[in-house]
């Protein structure tokens, strides 16, 4: 029996949709096909630092489809913008480790390398502790086009 719709169905933008209603999307399809996820998701916690609300928006945005790109499951969130001082800077990496001592996350998802100790010796303090931990760091991969930032000597 013919539908009474004219021309192709609009569907909606992937891109537009919440992160919440494309996992519901996914959870009905599975359901629907009888498909029984035997993996485990992948626990990842996201790291990120902006000067201003909107990029911080921006940069958590872009963790998340990249998060969702790697089918990893976010379990925590820790962001904060304004200035970079020592204390909040502390605070936040030590809430992240805790996420790895707890066994709560196995990745770090950050957008860039800037948005994390800016010292080389901290950096490399930070990331070896969350190794000791079983996890890993991972950066989201720029846009094409977008300039990358990189470690220079320890200063930034």
């Amino acid at each position: 029996m013919p539908g009474k719709q004219r021309g192709e169905p609009q569907s909606t933008p992937v891109g537009s949709r919440s992160t919440s209603d494309r996992a519901r999307r996914r959870r009905l399809l599975d359901i629907a096909s009888g498909f029984e996820p035997s993996v485990e998701q992948f626990p990842c916690v996201i790291y990120v630092h902006a000067p201003t609300v909107a990029d911080l928006a921006l940069a958590l945005q872009e963790c998340r489809d990249c998060a969702y790109a790697l089918g990893w499951h976010v379990v925590g969130t820790i962001a904060w913008t304004g200035e970079r001082c020592l204390s909040a800077e502390r605070e936040n990496l030590d809430r992240a480790v805790g996420y790895f001592s707890e066994r709560r996350a196995k990745a770090l998802l950050t957008v860039h390398p800037a948005m994390l100790p800016r010292s080389e010796e901290q950096y490399r303090a930070f990331v070896s502790t969350i190794e000791a931990h079983n996890g890993f760091v991972h950066f989201r991969k720029p846009a094409a086009g977008a300039p990358s930032a990189e470690r220079d000597n320890g200063s930034w």
